[in-house]
């Protein structure tokens, strides 16, 4: 399988359950930002790490696991 049809793939599918939580993100989102505006710490990076911890698994996959287009 060639990196770029692997990165597609693999982003596909973890895409689909990142994007599963996007209403439960814009939530988090207001729940944060009454946090913050009633003093308490917001959490900001609890909230948006898990999406750039997805891209680097995919970015991490393809270019590990893919073969080379010819």
């Amino acid at each position: 399988m060639t990196k770029p049809v692997l990165g597609l793939l693999l982003g596909g599918v973890l895409g689909v359950f990142d994007g599963l939580s996007a209403l439960s993100l814009a939530l988090a989102f207001c729940v944060s930002l009454a946090q913050k505006m009633s003093g308490q710490p917001a959490y900001y990076w609890q909230i948006m790490l898990p999406g750039g911890i997805l891209g680097v698994i995919v970015g991490y996959a393809t270019f590990s696991h893919g073969k080379t287009a010819h």
